[in-house]
């Protein structure tokens, strides 16, 4: 089947306008998602850090608390049994989150407050505990990692301090902390986009995580990097930059990382990456129906631009048919149009008027002559090869005029001859004419001869 130009440049104008559109689309989409999945990870991140800076500053506030404790003691310096167990106890009933609070000098007296009697086991030694050793090598008040507190059974911090007396060691104050308000912090972090998160103290170990086999239990620590070593990175480069990996379900996670200043703990904040995806398929499909619909408008568009482009071609063909029949007679007119197609139908019309006038001088010519009449003007001088047709109708004219005025002066001729050999009284002077007679009629062959006629 024949397509017409209207169909192939429509034609032609979809694919391009699809293609064009397409390759649009799926690069705002692509960059689209890059820069929301970029924006995501700075949320997360951001997020991390915020909630990083606030247990941070809890930590700060509880290591001041214990700080101050420390300072008390130190400044009035109570040394006696009574003293400081009158000074724990009155420091104990302050702090909500603290269960218990203690002191234990370095001749191995220890002295707590608390709401809760525990017995004390034979040969218990403070000085040897960690919290304690901890606070006289550093000379500060310093944070313990999370452990199992040996009274109680549950895993907690302790904020402990030493105390001088006249640049003595005078004795080492400590209170345990439970982990309540670090687990409500991160646990904030589930309620943003669907995550989670979980600290890791400063030897690597996990201190709280949404899967339990992740928690220490009974005193056994689970190492971060031995069960996560997929987020070994982050854990070693906390804050630089955001991950995606599996987490322990299986499913696809962002996970950032914050340090927790002051206590060598690390916070990881995570947060699914089908969100940025499920955030995107709006925006796709926003962009996917727009595509649609700017190449519907725009087909239609070009469909209307064409036909009124390609209006010059119809009349413009259809006189170019009509001409090839052998009617002359189409009346094209000029068009306004400054364009390819307007020189073309201007240049069409020029072509049809003088293909007109030229068949039309020929017709009248040749009518002319047929009817006998060889005085007819000659045809107008035509513009290029159609001069040559001029000129041809033109000889043909004044051939013809030639032959005839021949013939009928040899006719005059054969008229005199013959009025002469009427008149000849002796043979020899019909002889003479009889001669005369047959030199013009060759002399009329000769002249015929020159034309080749129908057998």
């Amino acid at each position: 089947m024949k397509k017409s130009i209207k169909t192939r440049v429509i034609f032609y104008m979809i694919i391009i306008l699809v293609v064009s559109i397409a390759t649009v689309s799926v690069t705002i989409s692509y960059n689209t998602v890059k820069l929301t999945e970029h924006e995501k990870k700075d949320t997360l991140q951001l997020q991390s850090d915020k909630y990083s800076k606030e247990i941070q500053v809890w930590l700060t506030a509880k290591r001041s608390i214990i700080h101050s404790l420390a300072d008390a003691i130190s400044a009035a310096e109570l040394t006696g049994d009574d003293q400081i167990n009158a000074i724990l106890q009155q420091f104990f009933e302050k702090q909500y989150d603290m269960h218990v609070v203690y002191a234990a000098k370095p001749d191995h007296s220890y002295y707590r407050a608390s709401d809760y009697d525990v017995e004390i086991e034979d040969g218990y030694d403070p000085t040897q505990r960690q919290w304690y050793q901890t606070a006289v090598s550093e000379g500060d008040a310093v944070l313990i990692d999370p452990y199992e507190d040996i009274f109680t059974g549950e895993m907690c911090i302790t904020m402990a301090c030493p105390v001088y007396i006249d640049d003595e060691l005078a004795m080492v104050v400590a209170g345990d902390i439970d982990l309540s308000t670090i687990l409500e912090t991160v646990e904030v972090i589930e309620s943003d986009d669907n995550g989670y998160g979980f600290v890791i103290d400063s030897e690597g170990y996990i201190i709280d995580h949404p899967n339990q086999s992740y928690c220490p239990s009974h005193g056994d620590k689970i190492s971060a990097k031995e069960v996560m070593p997929e987020i070994k990175e982050i854990l070693d480069t906390t804050g630089t930059y955001v991950i995606a990996k599996k987490d322990y379900q299986g499913n696809k996670m962002f996970f950032a990382s914050s340090q927790i200043g002051g206590s060598g703990w690390v916070l990881v904040s995570v947060m699914p990456t089908a969100k940025v995806y499920e955030a995107m398929q709006t925006i796709v499909l926003v962009i996917i129906g727009l595509s649609v619909l700017c190449m519907v408008v725009a087909a239609i568009i070009a469909t209307i631009r064409v036909d009124r482009e390609l209006a010059p071609i119809k009349p413009i063909a259809a006189a170019v048919e009509r001409l090839s029949e052998g009617d002359f007679s189409s009346q094209l007119g000029f068009s306004m149009r400054k364009d390819e197609l307007g020189s073309l139908q201007n240049s069409m019309s020029n072509l049809v008027g003088i293909l007109s006038a030229i068949i039309e001088q020929e017709r009248y010519i040749l009518d002319e002559m047929a009817k006998g009449n060889l005085d007819v003007v000659d045809m107008e001088d035509m513009p290029g090869t159609f001069d040559e047709i001029a000129d041809c109708v033109n000889h043909i004219k004044r051939t013809l005029d030639g032959l005839i005025k021949d013939i009928q002066y040899t006719a005059i001729e054969l008229q005199d001859t013959a009025m002469g050999f009427g008149a000849a009284a002796t043979q020899e002077e019909m002889e003479i004419i009889s001669g005369e007679l047959s030199a013009l009629a060759i002399e009329l062959m000769e002249k015929a001869n020159k034309f080749t006629t129908s057998k």
